[in-house]
């Protein structure tokens, strides 16, 4: 039998001022994030141990701070490429640097080469995904059968981190305009008269969204809830979609995440 060795990835970052905590998404390909961690706490570096050093792995680091989803950060790979490999995924917020200790029988043929020293190297954010606005920004967010009527308000971007509002649901700037063939990402406080209601949600509920008074109607396809780590939620997607996501679980501790599909205006 081959005995595979072990790699671990300490990542480190600027820390943002408005950030209670982070989030780490990583996978086996560019965008592929099967894995996370969530509740590193307030720090700038995370080690991920036990890694299959033959295994190329990318990685991605976002700030939390409530129910504010953070900009994700630029994507950094390493793995059989023996090299480092900058991509763009979406976001701002920097990543300043990888290293990797590998052990084990193979430990000096397998260790990916990372090219990085020990020192942090910043890595130049990525630019925030934002599309041509070609139709109107959501200004109203209603499902009658949660009975949730709310204004929605533009949320932009500060420190690395979606702005949250007492009174309104937000739309994530830099996701997509009803209308438009992406992401639609609009979030909220989970409490009463705002999100509360949303953890009541049904398939095959309808949404309707207003858009420079235009009426866009979706339709509830799918219901789940989340770690704060798996950030491929609220990124662009191939067809019209309507991502409505709040806090839940214990402590806030996961997100509820509610996806709808166009069904016409």
């Amino acid at each position: 039998a081959t005995t595979k060795s072990a790699t671990n990835v300490e990542l480190k970052w600027s820390k943002n001022p408005n950030a209670t905590d982070y989030n780490v998404s990583y996978g086996p390909g560019s965008g592929n994030y099967l894995y996370g961690l969530s509740g590193t706490g307030n720090t700038d570096t995370v080690t991920i141990s036990e890694l299959d050093s033959n295994q190329r792995y990318c990685f991605v680091v976002s700030p939390v701070n409530d129910c504010a989803p953070g900009q994700i950060s630029n994507e950094i790979c390493i793995g059989e490429a023996k090299k480092v490999v900058l991509g763009v995924f979406t976001g701002g917020g920097e990543v300043l640097g990888l290293s990797s200790t590998a052990s084990g029988d193979d430990a000096t043929d397998s260790t990916p080469d990372t090219t990085l020293p020990d020192e942090k190297i910043i890595i130049d954010p990525a630019d925030f995904t934002n599309p041509v606005k070609v139709l109107g920004v959501p200004t109203r967010i209603t499902i009658p059968a949660l009975d949730i009527d709310l204004p929605v308000a533009e949320a932009k971007v500060e420190n690395d981190l979606w702005q949250t509002f007492a009174g309104f649901a937000a739309h994530g700037v830099g996701s997509a305009n009803p209308g438009e063939r992406s992401n639609v990402v609009i979030f909220a406080h989970n409490r009463a008269g705002l999100f509360g209601n949303l953890k009541y949600a049904q398939v095959g509920s309808e949404i309707t969204v207003l858009s420079n008074n235009r009426k866009f109607r979706y339709q509830v396809s799918e219901i789940k809830e989340i770690t704060p780590d798996q950030t491929s939620t609220i990124g662009p997607t191939q067809e019209e979609t309507l991502t409505l996501y709040t806090c839940s679980g214990e402590n806030d501790k996961k997100r509820l995440i509610v996806i709808a599909r166009n069904i016409g205006a």
